[in-house]
């Protein structure tokens, strides 16, 4: 009897899902001897992630369907001013205000109303129910004998907010804006005009990519006659939504007092747009991180890839199903909400057998109706797998037999014949060690070996990258008579 001992270590191979060994001297029988296999010893570190790309386990499609229409700007552009001055005033140099227009003062800010626009002018010292006038007519495009007060964030805080009343929708298009200052010493100082939308009042987003917004009043050492300064404000002309209320704020990198400067012109402008819709069909991959993962760092990964669509997973407690909210409400197209991105959300987990054990469900396309918690229909399952089995390529002289799943859409292969089926559903980072206590093996009718071959796989018949694993296999020669 003669015995081929060979010590694998798979991290010096190049392949992940399977180890070669060449022989430097064949391996063969003569008409008298035959050929067994075993298995000495396995020692492997569980460090194989439950979701990963090689598992073919970290990928799902949302198909999501979106609806609605967004404005783009005219072509050449019409420009013109959101209301003029007659709109509220009776002429353009004086301060009487015609017929239907309404004067407000709410603490913090002063309001003109016409019914088509208010115009909201903020300042701290105005005082609710109080007769003083704030708001002076600054919306002419040459008369400037008119000024209101402008004061820092610091201060008193002064800016501008106009309100589409009737919500027609209008395109902002920047603003025309002259600031005056009375003369007096002064550094070199620097007002950027800001622009910003919102629907509510309450939180408004900044327009990015504005061009023309600084103002600069260069330094005066003595004091002089009142001097003015304009800019022309302009926003990009991207696609975008109409907004209920537009503001106008400043910021200055200088320290300024409340009675400095003013504002002696203010127009905010609107483009003429055409409403173009954006209805599609999109189809979008989700891709989760390689990793392990328990249930609750995989609900918020997921929570937090899916933020988008608005759907929120979490896990009933009882029976540990997945439950995915699909929180957005039933779509009506109006001024306020003209674009639904999420109208329809669908998951696919077509011929993913894994994603499908991983989910718990089991169809391969799933709707997630608006306004409803969709359940899964299985428990969530984040075992990666449970055994991993190594093969052989080698001829048994009775062939290894299995009742394995087999999901060709996985990448299954055939499996060839079983050296060992051992259990890996431990902890992370835990060593998986198996010991041929029973001296089991299997009789080869290969009679000429030059190399062999061991294959990794796990129970539904796909190869495993396997990091690192050391095993001990004997080829042993016996002479026939002792069979």
């Amino acid at each position: 009897m003669s015995v081929f001992n060979f010590y694998v270590d798979t991290s010096t191979i190049d392949d992940r899902n399977k180890a070669e060994i060449i022989l430097d001297t064949p391996i063969q029988t003569q008409p008298n001897e035959y050929l067994e296999v075993k298995v000495i010893d396995v020692s492997m570190m569980n460090d194989n992630y439950n979701i990963s790309s090689s598992l073919n386990n970290n990928e799902f499609v949302i198909i999501r369907t979106q609806t609605g229409n967004i404005a783009v700007a005219d072509t050449p552009l019409v420009i013109t001013t959101f209301f003029a001055y007659y709109d509220f005033y009776q002429t353009n140099t004086g301060n009487s205000l015609v017929s239907g227009v309404t004067r407000g003062h709410y603490d913090g800010y002063e309001t003109l109303e016409n019914g088509t626009w208010t115009i909201y002018y903020h300042n701290t010292d105005v005082v609710a129910g109080s007769n003083t006038h704030y708001i002076y007519n600054v919306f002419d495009d040459t008369n400037l004998t008119e000024s209101v007060i402008l004061s820092p964030p610091s201060s008193k805080d002064t800016y501008w907010v106009f309100e589409d009343v009737l919500e027609t929708g209008y395109m902002f298009h920047g603003v025309d804006i002259t600031l005056e200052h009375d003369g007096r010493a002064r550094p070199e100082t620097t007002f950027t005009i800001n622009l910003s939308y919102s629907n509510d009042k309450i939180t408004f987003t900044d327009y990015t990519g504005l061009t023309g917004n600084t103002i600069t009043f260069s330094q005066l050492s003595t004091s002089t006659l009142p001097t003015t300064l304009s800019a022309s404000v302009v926003i990009p002309s991207a696609p975008s939504r109409l907004y209920k209320y537009y503001k106008v704020y400043f910021s200055v990198n200088q320290s300024i007092f409340d009675d400095e400067y003013t504002f002696v012109k203010m127009r905010p402008k609107k483009k003429d747009y055409t409403l173009q819709d954006i209805n599609g069909i999109y189809t979008e991959t989700i891709t989760i991180p390689d990793g392990f993962y328990n249930s609750t760092n995989f609900i918020t990964t997921l929570n937090s890839l899916l933020l988008s669509y608005n759907l929120v997973l979490s896990i009933n407690s009882t029976t540990n199903k997945l439950l995915i909210q699909n929180n957005n409400i039933p779509f009506t197209l109006n001024f306020l909400n003209p674009v639904d991105l999420n109208h329809g959300l669908i998951l696919n987990i077509t011929k993913n057998n894994l994603l499908k054990r991983l989910f718990g469900i089991n169809a391969d396309f799933t709707t997630f109706p608006k306004n409803t918690i969709t359940t899964a229909d299985n428990a969530l399952n984040l075992l990666h797998y449970q055994k991993l089995v190594l093969t052989t390529d080698l001829t048994f002289n009775v062939p290894t037999t299995h009742l394995l799943k087999e999901w060709k859409e996985d990448k299954a292969d055939g499996m060839r014949n079983i050296l060992l089926w051992l259990p890996v559903d431990y902890a992370p980072y835990t060593i998986i060690k198996y010991k041929n206590y029973e001296g089991l093996s299997y009789r080869i009718n290969d009679s000429y070996i030059k190399n062999l071959n061991f294959y990794f796989y796990n129970e539904f018949k796909q190869s495993v990258d396997i990091n690192r694993l050391l095993f001990h296999i004997q080829i042993i020669k016996k002479n026939i008579s002792y069979y």
